[in-house]
């Protein structure tokens, strides 16, 4: 469901026409290796992957909210530049 989620994100902003930073990217990719991980403790039985899966995913989250944070602070100088030239 969250995967779901996160591609609808990624499939708005495209439309939008921004794009996202190779943090947030990266980030992404973590959080969804986590999560699959984090699948195949529960469906093996395997508490320590389990548990492995969710730390990644969890530091997936938070590499791509640094990432969006990084984009939009950028995306927040560039307009001020824009202003500054007119």
């Amino acid at each position: 469901m969250v995967i779901r989620e996160r591609a609808r994100r990624a499939h708005l902003q495209k439309l939008a026409g921004t794009s996202i930073n190779r943090t947030e990217l990266e980030g992404r990719k973590k959080s969804v290796k986590g999560r699959l991980r984090q699948d195949a403790g529960t469906l093996t039985g395997n508490r320590s992957l389990q548990a492995e899966g969710a730390r990644e995913m969890t530091e997936g989250l938070a590499q791509e909210r640094i990432g969006s944070a990084r984009r939009k602070i950028g995306e927040a100088i560039q307009d001020l530049g824009r202003k500054f030239r007119r």
